[in-house]
């Protein structure tokens, strides 16, 4: 995902230290003409399905890019941020919260189980008390209904989770999670928490869990309109115990989130132990589809600690706007992910990075489209770059956008995508950044580094 999102907004990156690689004889199309309207093919010829020249290309994924970016505004999510900084500022630090955290710490005693306990005596008489505990959360566990008024949270009973409270507009918002169907515990990870006294030291190891239901809804509302809303349903029957293993198991599940005018859709999230795996999404905005992938995988595994174990051939697609489309495939995860995790380990190492970087290079074969064509116009790939410091050199890659026309092969990101070429498409990205970042109340320069 990263590539493509890469790609269509052209970000640029700095200099490359490597010298290009050359583009396999069955990923390098004819040679297009040097007419300039992206809407045409090569030649000037209009049809769609010709080559289109290296300025063609940059103009069409340059207008991708305005448009894109054109479609998301900080201000259209500025509610979401002072209704947060209102909560946290207004509700949780001006109304009394007492019932509220009882009624909590009651809820984590209920779903927490000692397993063992270990005591010592350590130098100088100092205690040393090592708890092993589990906890699993389940929604079934937070039941309640509360209410901000008067200054404080009040309860009541119910069969689900529910917050009424007055917005930063004084409007009644209501947030509500429900769950209903089977359950399956599933791990999430472990954890350690640190306590002392004058004589004492206290550890908490705890194994972590999640019930999952088959269904989830959570929503907001605001005076009875609908702001939020996130719909999850899973398919728990080919689960073989109460607990999910990656190892041995099988799930699929779909998602439906809707923030306002924006809606992102999981339609297919599914995964079968050493077999088939796939993701199919999209992410709209007043109905018209902004960005849509699919990935299906064969033959993927994982063991209990979620390591790949296994995992063939790999198929993608993203489809930006309709308008640009990125296709490809892996044609051996797990050894693509284990060269990628070689070179990252010799980071320090030009040659070992480079070599290993080029073994998960012949692995992937992915290419740029227009339009909803089938004609390939440019290849992606992965390419190396390095910092250079005190510390000497530190090397690390980026998915690029290469063409390759007439017999010229120009696989340097920067060499399209600079300041010069994609000024405008950078200007935007960077002020929708800001727009975020001063929304969030964030230090642009301590918070965010733009490499451009």
């Amino acid at each position: 995902m990263a590539i493509m999102l890469s790609a269509a907004l052209g970000m640029p990156v700095v200099s490359s230290c490597s010298e290009d690689d050359p583009v396999p004889p069955e990923q390098q199309p004819p040679g297009g003409g040097e007419d300039d309207d992206p809407n045409t093919g090569g030649g000037g010829t209009p049809g769609g399905n010709a080559v289109l020249s290296v300025s063609q290309q940059k103009q069409k994924l340059k207008n991708a890019a305005l448009e894109l970016t054109g479609k998301f505004s900080a201000s259209e999510f500025q509610y979401y941020s002072d209704l947060s900084g209102h909560i946290e500022g207004t509700l949780f630090e001006d109304y009394r919260t007492t019932e509220m955290e009882n009624w909590y710490e009651n809820c984590l005693d209920a779903i927490t189980s000692i397993l063992d306990k270990e005591e010592s005596e350590g130098y100088g008489g100092y205690h040393y008390v090592i708890t092993y505990n589990k906890r699993i959360y389940a929604a079934s566990a937070f039941k309640g209904h509360f209410t901000a008024q008067n200054g404080r949270w009040i309860r009541t009973d119910a069969d689900d989770l529910q917050f009424t409270f007055p917005d930063q507009t004084g409007a009644t918002c209501v947030v509500k999670l429900t769950t209903s169907g089977r359950t399956k515990t599933v791990y999430v990870s472990d954890t350690e928490d640190w306590d002392w006294t004058y004589d004492t030291q206290y550890i908490t190891v705890r194994k972590n869990y999640l019930s999952v239901p088959e269904n989830a809804t959570l929503t907001l509302t605001q005076n009875g309109q609908t702001k939020v809303s996130v719909n999850i349903k899973t398919d728990l029957s080919s689960m073989a115990g109460e607990k999910f293993d990656l190892s041995r198991d099988a799930f699929s599940a779909t998602a439906d989130v809707k923030v306002d005018n924006y809606t992102w859709t999981v339609s297919r999230a599914a995964y079968r132990a050493n077999g088939q795996a796939g993701i199919t999404s999209e992410l709209k905005k007043a109905g018209q589809t902004l960005l849509s992938v699919k990935v299906a995988a064969d033959k993927v595994g994982f063991d209990e600690d979620s390591e790949l174990t296994a995992g063939e051939k790999v198929a993608f697609e993203a489809n930006v706007l309709g308008k640009v489309q990125f296709k490809g495939e892996i044609s051996n995860l797990k050894d693509f992910v284990n060269y990628l995790k070689r070179a990252g380990e010799n980071d320090r190492s030009e040659s070992s990075f480079k070599s290993n970087l080029n073994q998960a290079n012949s692995l992937l074969k992915a290419g740029v489209y227009y339009d909803g064509n089938q004609t390939w116009q440019a290849g992606v790939k992965l390419e190396p770059f390095c910092d250079r410091g005190y510390w000497g050199e530190e090397w690390y890659f980026e998915p690029v956008i290469y063409f390759d026309q007439d017999g010229s092969s120009y696989s340097i990101f920067e060499d399209f995508f600079n300041e010069e070429d994609f000024k405008e498409v950078i200007d935007k990205f960077e002020q929708l950044i800001e727009d975020f970042s001063e929304m969030l109340g964030l230090d642009d320069e301590d918070d965010y580094y733009y490499p451009y």
